[in-house]
């Protein structure tokens, strides 16, 4: 890189490459180790799309890593450089293929709107029978289009908690992956179940669509086989003290009573640096309330109960 290109600004943002400075508004700030380190590496490779396995190679310096760990460091170096202002799109993560930075000023960001590959998830979220991903119109006209920069820092894996009446006396434990997908920020979610007492395994799946309203991460989804129902989850989104935990209410309709619909409380954590997405999902599940597993915080958060009708007809 020449000496005319060893300022690199983008939006409220600046990186002095000589003198490896990182500022905002022109004071500088004092970015992890580790994500400065990877800012530094796709910079200095502006333009160039870099696998994963780069990735690994310059910034983890070739050490294993699962791929969590990966999508957390980027997510960590998007939230640093947000720009609270309306954030520039600089760092661009291309599913099935790595991450690149553009500056905005650069032809090759208006390709950014053109349709993105398949994200390369682990088969357990795919569904070769249902289609790639819901048609936004056939779910009310919700695209999740929403402006995707303000919502780049909330993609990752996380850990869903909530209760349900189709597991009673448990606190269920799923997984939902929140990716950048043709411009929309797509949800996909599977959820582990079995009972050994009554000989039922249970395994979901669901896919759909995020977007975010004055400070809430709307999400709507369906599942991906018989019986098709819908899930509608509403969550404040990550708070500066809470980066990786977000809390809200979810709608969804319970399988053991029929399709009854029911509400409760849900928490979205983080999946931890060193654990994979394969790893992610065979922890989920349902788990006893009194379960270490599942720290205090979360047991307490989530309640006692959630709200439900078992028997509708009785009501009218």
């Amino acid at each position: 890189m020449n000496a005319d290109r060893d300022i690199v600004v983008c939006g409220t943002w600046t990186l002095d490459l000589g003198r490896e400075v990182f500022l905002r508004n022109g004071q500088p700030v004092r970015l992890q180790p580790g994500v400065f380190r990877l800012l530094l590496h796709i910079v200095r490779n502006e333009g160039r799309v870099i696998s994963k396995d780069e990735l690994v190679a310059a910034v983890w310096d070739g050490r294993a890593v699962s791929d969590a760990a990966v999508y957390n460091r980027v997510g960590a170096l998007r939230r640093a450089i947000l720009d609270e202002d309306g954030p520039a799109r600089c760092v661009h993560w291309e599913y099935g293929r790595g991450l690149r930075f553009a500056r905005p000023s650069d032809p090759a960001v208006a390709a950014e709107t053109a349709p993105s590959p398949e994200p390369q998830l682990p088969e357990e979220l795919l569904d070769e029978a249902a289609p790639a991903l819901l048609d936004p119109k056939a779910l009310f006209g919700f695209t999740g289009s929403a402006n995707i920069d303000e919502m780049r820092h909330m993609l990752g894996a996380y850990f869903t908690f909530y209760r349900t009446p189709s597991w009673p006396n448990a606190i269920k434990r799923g997984l939902s992956i929140l990716s950048e997908e043709a411009g929309r920020v797509a949800v996909r979610t599977t959820e582990h179940g079995r009972d050994e007492a009554g000989g039922i395994r249970q395994r979901a799946r669901y896919r759909g669509f995020a977007t975010l309203i004055d400070g809430r991460l709307y999400v709507l989804e369906q599942n991906t086989r018989p019986p098709k129902a819908i899930c509608l989850l509403a969550l404040d989104a990550p708070h500066q003290f809470r980066p990786d935990i977000m809390t809200g209410l979810m709608l969804g309709s319970s399988w053991r009573l029929k399709g009854a619909p029911y509400a409760t409380r849900v928490i979205w954590r983080r999946v931890p640096n060193d654990v994979s997405i394969r790893d992610a999902i065979r922890e989920s599940g349902p788990r006893g309330e009194d379960n270490e597993d599942i720290d205090i915080n979360t047991r307490e958060s989530v309640g006692t109960d959630c709200l439900t009708f078992h028997d509708p007809i009785k009501y009218l």
